[in-house]
């Protein structure tokens, strides 16, 4: 393999590329320079995917407008400084004692694990039924891991989104080293994260080998999406099986033809492989679903971080949504307008996660907070996103900032349908914990 350094998004990374060879292993020797080589007749892109390309170009372009020269300052990238500048250290001796020793470093809670078994990631090789990947987070940085694979962590900038980083030489006693590189950008910037650097919560069933099959269900990743089309590839844990039915759910083909299935079969975890290869066993329901609904938050808000940036976007107005828009949606989804319904008896969560979920609670003067469970119909008693405490949103660009802060507010006063789906008296109670709990809120909430 060959390494060299680029820029991306004001971030030096070390990008990777393969040194082609032959079929007998030896390097591909280059035609002579004299040597004519005819054009190769490429046919014309079909007008809905050379649509998309012209789209994907132009949005990575709004997203360097808006982060140029800006350096990232995310939990993973301190983190990263720490531990270049010897002031944190990790425990490398093995791939366990890394894990465990980086989220200790990162406060995320081990409490927070979540299993994933189908191959719908960057390394869905090494992921299946019998190694499926562990994820692990808090409000602002998100861990993954895969047993006998890399570790990786994504941190969240105010400017940039999404910041990855692997982390190499694992389980070798020595210093970890990180690299980031834009592969992942392959699919995270793609048309389920709205074209803008985000997150996936894929939704597949697999075979034993971790293959996915079919395809997934269109829409927005967050807690809008219907319980059914969700945990396809997923361990679930704590949860009823005839409301989450894809989750733990393996599909069996032939052994010819790896993707004609002819039947069903559920595991759960630990079933298939020695539990003791992750750090807990749980894949709770409620981690689950706060970690979709903070997905959904993240990939709303690089949308309109975005679309603020328009400035040398060609044709901006025509391809892509308004900054209104996206700012509307954003506020909406902030106000759980169109959460899917929990079963009609609730769900019950994992205590340990609840504990550590409540560790950072802002509570008002009357005892309220947003990170108040309600988990009988709804995630959250109160319905406006904790997601509004965390740094990367309080260190938000205040040109947008402000924007939001007022469709917000006004959504919340009544002035508009936003809120609607709110009781008054709910919409005055998140008004009255937002104005004693957040710091930035302009002069007009007070």
């Amino acid at each position: 393999m060959i390494g060299r350094n680029f820029r991306f998004f004001g971030i030096t990374l070390k990008a990777v590329g393969w040194i082609a060879l032959s079929a007998t292993g030896q390097s591909v020797t280059q035609p002579p320079a004299n040597t004519v080589t005819p054009p190769v007749s490429r046919p014309e892109l079909n007008p809905q995917v050379k649509h998309r390309n012209e789209l994907f170009i132009a949005l990575m372009k709004r997203r360097r407008l808006a982060c140029a020269g800006h350096s990232p300052s995310d939990h993973a990238t301190q983190l990263l400084s720490k531990l270049s500048s010897g002031e944190v250290k990790l425990d490398n001796k093995d791939q366990r004692s890394l894990t465990r020793s980086l989220l200790a470093a990162l406060d995320v809670p081990v409490s927070s694990q979540l299993l994933v078994f189908s191959g719908s990631a960057s390394q869905g090789l090494n992921v299946n039924p019998k190694n499926p990947r562990a994820i692990y987070f808090n409000d602002e940085v998100y861990v993954g891991i895969v047993p006998g694979g890399l570790l990786e962590m994504i941190g969240v900038d105010a400017n940039i989104g999404g910041v990855p980083y692997t982390f190499q030489n694992v389980g070798t006693g020595r210093t970890p080293t990180t690299t980031g590189g834009t592969e992942c950008m392959r699919c995270h910037s793609g048309q389920q994260s709205g074209f803008a650097p985000g997150f996936l919560t894929r939704s597949f069933v697999p075979n034993d080998n971790g293959l996915m099959l079919g395809t997934q269900p269109p829409g927005n990743e967050g807690h809008e999406r219907p319980l059914g089309r969700r945990f396809g590839g997923w361990f679930v844990t704590s949860a009823r099986p005839d409301i989450f039915g894809k989750a733990g759910l393996v599909a069996r083909t032939e052994e010819a033809n790896p993707r004609q299935v002819i039947g069903y079969k559920t595991t759960h975890p630990g079933q298939l492989y020695d539990s003791k290869i992750h750090l807990a066993e749980s894949s709770d329901i409620l981690a689950n679903l706060l970690h979709e609904h903070q997905i959904g938050f993240h990939n709303r808000v690089a949308r309109v971080l975005m679309s603020a940036s328009d400035d040398g976007c060609q044709d901006g107005e025509r391809v892509f949504p308004t900054h209104a828009q996206d700012i509307a949606e954003l506020v909406a989804y902030m106000l759980f307008r169109n959460e899917a319904a929990l079963p009609e008896d609730g769900i019950v969560g994992d205590p340990g996660f609840i504990k550590d979920f409540s560790r950072n609670r802002r509570a008002a003067k009357s005892g309220a907070a947003l990170k108040d469970l309600d988990l009988t119909k709804r995630l959250l008693k109160h319905r406006c996103t904790y997601m509004i405490y965390t740094r990367p949103w309080l260190e938000m660009p205040s040109r947008v900032k402000d924007k939001i802060y007022a469709k917000l507010h006004s959504a919340l006063l009544g002035a508009d349908d936003t809120g609607s789906h709110l009781p008054a008296a709910e919409r005055r109670e998140i008004v009255q914990i937002l104005s004693e709990t957040l710091p930035d809120l302009p002069s007009a909430w007070k």
